[in-house]
């Protein structure tokens, strides 16, 4: 039997343009949203959407993408600005260069990112947007940016590669 078992299952909270459908939170408490799946296998997962700190969510939505753990080909993994610097020293322009974990494309993958994590002040415009930049057979620099008067603590990101 083949295994359907997602591997490094990740999950991808996305913000569509649709204004009702944008994460509900709390004006008067920072922004903290996350994403992960949990009980992960062959037959489903549960997804959860999570806050911390004194963050109030009132209702949100999130996509995700499973796929074959033997699908040559595919690379998946979370990056955040935590890897980079403290979430008490704030920047607008954030980037990190990533290997694909040994995988060896035959080709320029196309990659797909998503918003996984953030961590902003409330009392700004949430403004943000993540992108894939210099991405070759063998990595890519992750980009996430935010602008005007946005404060952003954290930040994280889901990326899936697929040539």
């Amino acid at each position: 039997m083949r295994d359907l078992t997602p591997h490094q299952p990740r999950q991808l909270l996305h913000y569509p343009a649709e204004g009702d459908r944008l994460p509900d939170m709390d004006k008067n408490t920072n922004w903290r949203l996350y994403t992960k799946a949990s009980d992960i296998d062959i037959n489903g997962f549960n997804i959860h959407i999570k806050t911390w700190g004194d963050s109030i969510l009132y209702s949100a939505t999130a996509g995700w993408i499973a796929y074959p753990s033997d699908r040559p080909y595919v690379f998946s993994c979370t990056a955040s600005t935590k890897e980079f610097r403290p979430s008490s020293k704030l920047q607008h322009l954030n980037s990190k260069s990533i290997g694909f974990g040994g995988i060896q494309f035959w080709r320029t993958p196309g990659v797909f990112m998503a918003i996984d994590l953030l961590d902003f002040n409330h009392r700004a415009d949430l403004q943000v947007k993540v992108r894939a930049r210099n991405v070759t057979p063998t990595g890519l620099t992750w980009h996430m940016k935010s602008w005007g008067d946005s404060i952003s603590h954290t930040g994280g990101v889901s990326i899936l590669a697929v040539a």
